[in-house]
């Protein structure tokens, strides 16, 4: 799979879940995979609350460590996302890497 482009974007560092899911609805609609690469509060806020009510959902055991990978499924497109338009597929963590 080949890098299509790479976005640096300053508002990524401590912002909101508000703010980045904004963000997402900019993304280009021929994209199919991206990779948000941020910082918490709000990286994670905004993972739990995309999937808010689904299957997969986050629960309190579950937060964004350093260095934490979230693997989501968008339902629709990435300009009419919305709270609990995702689902969670997995979390990884550093800890659990080979």
């Amino acid at each position: 799979m080949a890098v299509t482009s790479v976005v640096s974007e300053p508002l990524l560092y401590h912002t909101d879940s508000a703010t980045l899911l904004e963000l997402v609805r900019t993304f280009p609609p021929n994209e199919k995979r991206v990779l948000i690469v941020g910082h918490n509060p709000g990286l994670e806020q905004f993972a739990i609350r995309l999937a808010e009510s689904q299957s997969g959902a986050a629960d309190e055991s579950d937060h964004l460590a350093t260095a934490t990978l979230v693997v989501m499924r968008l339902n629709g497109n990435w300009n009419g996302a919305t709270w609990g338009a995702a689902s969670i597929v997995e979390w990884i963590y550093p800890r659990d890497l080979p």
